[in-house]
């Protein structure tokens, strides 16, 4: 297993970007229950975007870590 070199405040961004991407997804499966396609489909793309900034995040981190 290889140690990342993670600043504090970018641990602090990832898991603020990733419960912004969990609500999301709980909002979306709640509008999926409720048969609101349109709410749905909006809360699973923030929900996607929020994934992918967090994953950027992580990416960058792993490639200075391997610099």
């Amino acid at each position: 297993m290889t140690a990342l070199a993670a600043r504090p405040i970018e641990v602090q961004e990832v898991r603020r970007i990733a419960g912004l991407c969990e609500a999301h997804l709980r909002y979306a499966a709640g509008c999926k229950d409720a048969g609101q396609a349109g709410p749905q489909l909006i809360h699973q793309q923030l929900a996607r975007d929020y994934s992918r900034a967090a994953f950027a995040i992580v990416r960058r981190i792993a490639k200075r870590s391997q610099a």
